[in-house]
């Protein structure tokens, strides 16, 4: 709401109201109906959005407790979590996943190197075993001719390596020469190999050749890795920093893991070196956390209760009394009377906790069981009967008559044919007889003439379970509230008459009324206002004083005190002397000099104020004066001004000599106004303008 002070500018708004509750300007705060609802107080209007969700990860996990939007610390996939770091499984056996952070991530799986130049493609990897030669597979040692070459080419396969080499003839020295298929092999340790052939006698770290008949073998040189968990693949020579070889087990490069020997500790493989550190772990919400015994991160305490366990923020029905519920907090159990549920029947009998057993009625203060009929408490002409708890009552059934004209006699539930009919005379008008009409002066009540007789009935109207109900056409309604003689629309908040400082609001039909609550205050001395405590003054001693005030204490008249911003500020008063043993009258705070020596007045007191020295010595200060001598043989006081220093601020005030100063209390002079460094104030001759203090 919006109104103008007196003597401001513009108009303010004092706060905003939200379910009831009162907030002020600026104010933020979750929804008590939805608590994913962020709402803040802005000039008067509440402004409420969804709690805005960056999820920065493929697979989140569901919010945790007490909060609104899903987290990446773990994966969720396909309603499994994964912790992070953890293994998730792939359709495709040639990848491997791991969860990182709330993603998925999936590389294939690590093949090791092969070593030879027609390797076979395997299910994920290549392999030696066999050869691959111009898209035909052969079994190892099979020795074939390519298609499309000549009868002389000749191949074989070995360990993955296809050997060519074309039959060569020798020349001879005869006249006739044949074909002859020898040709140059080695042979060593009893194994026959071709010329041009290599292979590994003693596995990758040796290679031998056969050249022009001779084996030729060299040993394998490793160049220095640089990581510190190298791994050797399969079938190699060389150590490489690829992968990782860590407590004899092999990581691919970025994969994050655990070990047994540091099991609070996430790991992960960087080209040859794995690096681990702390696992984070999530804030808890406890005063008293502890870490279980092979757990890595603190948590609230469980509770323990009839020999059971509950963790903590599990709700649980009271395994003593079946009527309360109990929550579990930070290891302690709280207990509360447990909501009844809205009973699925009109007239339910008491429950174990509730009033909502539907297998039997409870009417008009008796009991009935199931099934059964009985006579209407206040009408003997109508029968009701309890089916499932639900009351049902209905019109004796009468004997049909053949007259048109039929009544009904006083004390009897049918009607009769009336011997002779009559019609009715009612508030000076006529009625035929069984002539139904409203009473003419009060619309909530029908009549019927019945052979001359007029009998009115007030219209029935169904209870209102509220404190507050209001009229509403014959019947009270919880659609409103009455209060203090006016009527309230449901929902609608107003300030309570008898105390301004509540808030009051209809709910259904009951009126709930609640004092303001009132924002905390950074002041130590505040004074207290219509509702709430304000530090717009200060309270001291049983005295208020506006913001900026002077005054002095009461309890001790050498102090002077000062408002400021709801705090007071007290200090002693200077006292300077030039003699050894000044004089203190009662009732002064500082000490004077004897009156047989001369002596010197430092701090004079203000402008025109009479001192009073021993032997009843009076005189009037006309001026400020810095210096003042009192000599006792001619009765007269000497002064002199002290020459004044030029000061070095914008705004100085004056000291008791009257010279300008910057104040060592930080304080400024503007327009004869003294003001502390850093206080507020409005400008003398133009209340819009704002002004502050800067020493």
């Amino acid at each position: 709401s919006q109104e103008t002070v007196p003597g401001d500018c513009c108009q303010q708004c004092r706060g905003c109201t939200h379910s009831g509750v009162w907030y002020e300007n600026g104010a933020r705060w979750r929804s008590a109906e939805s608590p994913c609802d962020v709402c803040s107080c802005l000039e008067g209007q509440v402004h409420c959005e969804r709690e805005k969700c960056n999820t920065a990860c493929e697979y989140p996990v569901t919010p945790p407790p007490n909060s609104c939007c899903p987290v990446c610390h773990d994966c969720g996939v396909n309603g499994h979590n994964f912790p992070n770091g953890a293994v998730v499984p792939s359709g495709d056996r040639c990848q491997e996943c791991t969860c990182e952070n709330g993603n998925v991530v999936c590389s294939a799986i690590s093949c090791p190197a092969v070593f030879c130049r027609n390797p076979q493609r395997g299910e994920c990897c290549p392999t030696c075993k066999d050869c691959e030669y111009e898209q035909r597979v052969y079994a190892d040692g099979k020795v074939f001719a390519p298609a499309g070459s000549g009868p002389c080419l000749q191949c074989r396969c070995k360990a993955g390596n296809v050997i060519c080499h074309e039959e060569k003839c020798h020349q001879v020295q005869c006249t006739n020469p044949i074909k002859d298929p020898r040709r140059c092999s080695c042979v060593l340790e009893g194994v026959e190999y071709e010329e041009g052939s290599s292979w590994h006698p003693d596995g990758p770290c040796s290679t031998c050749t056969c050249v022009n008949g001779e084996v030729l073998c060299a040993r394998t040189q490793c160049p220095p890795t640089r990581c510190q968990h190298p791994t050797k693949p399969t079938g190699s020579c060389c150590e490489v920093c690829e992968s990782c070889t860590y407590n004899h087990r092999i990581y691919n490069n970025g994969q994050r893991f655990t070990t047994p020997d540091q099991p609070c500790h996430i790991c992960m493989c960087l080209l040859g070196t794995v690096e681990c550190e702390r696992q984070v772990c999530p804030s808890t919400n406890c005063s008293n956390p502890y870490t279980p015994p092979g757990e890595c991160c603190p948590q609230c305490p469980h509770c323990a209760f009839e020999n059971r366990v509950f963790v903590d923020g599990e709700a649980f029905p009271n395994p003593v009394s079946v009527c309360e519920e109990c929550r579990c907090q930070s290891g302690r159990i709280d207990c509360h009377q447990a909501q009844c549920p809205h009973p699925r029947c009109n007239a339910p009998l008491p429950g174990t906790c509730c009033q909502n057993n539907c297998n039997g009625c409870s009417y008009a203060g008796k009991e009935y069981p199931n099934g059964n009929e009985f006579p209407h408490p206040t009408d003997p002409c109508r029968t009701c009967s309890c089916i499932n708890g639900n009351i049902q009552c209905l019109k004796r059934r009468c004997q049909p008559l053949t007259c048109s004209n039929q009544n009904v006699i006083p004390g009897d539930c049918c009607p009769q044919c009336p011997d002779p009919p009559a019609d009715c005379e009612f508030e000076q008008r006529f009625y035929r007889h069984m002539e139904r009409f409203f009473h003419p002066n009060d619309n909530c009540r029908s009549c019927v003439c019945n052979n001359g007789t007029v009998q009115c009935h007030r219209k029935p109207c169904p209870s209102a379970p509220c404190t507050h109900s209001i009229p509403q056409e014959c019947c009270q309604t919880c659609e409103g509230c009455f209060h203090d003689g006016q009527e309230r629309a449901n929902g609608e908040t107003w300030e309570d008459f008898s105390d301004p400082c509540s808030l009051c609001v209809c709910r259904d039909g009951s009126v709930q009324c609640e004092r303001r609550r009132c924002p905390p205050l950074s002041c130590k001395n505040p004074v207290q206002r219509q509702c709430c405590m304000s530090c717009e003054g200060c309270t001291f001693q049983g005295n208020e004083y506006l913001d900026g005030t002077e005054f002095s204490d009461d309890k001790d008249p050498c102090n002077v005190c000062y408002c400021y911003g709801g705090d007071v500020i007290c200090s002693k008063l200077l006292c300077n002397s030039d003699c050894s043993h000044p004089y203190k009258p009662p009732g002064q705070c500082c000490g004077e000099c004897q009156l047989d020596s001369p002596f010197r007045i430092q701090e004079t007191p203000a402008l025109n104020a009479v001192v009073r020295y021993p032997h009843t010595i009076d005189f009037m200060l006309h001026a400020f004066i810095s210096t003042c001598m009192f000599v006792l043989q001619s009765g007269s006081v000497r002064c002199a001004r002290r020459p004044c220093l030029t000061p070095q601020c914008s705004h100085p005030v004056f000291n008791a000599c009257g010279c300008p100063v910057c104040d060592e209390c930080n304080r400024c002079n503007f327009d004869g106004r003294d003001c502390f460094n850093g206080e507020r104030f409005q400008h003398p001759d133009n209340r819009c303008e704002l002004c502050f203090c800067l020493v």
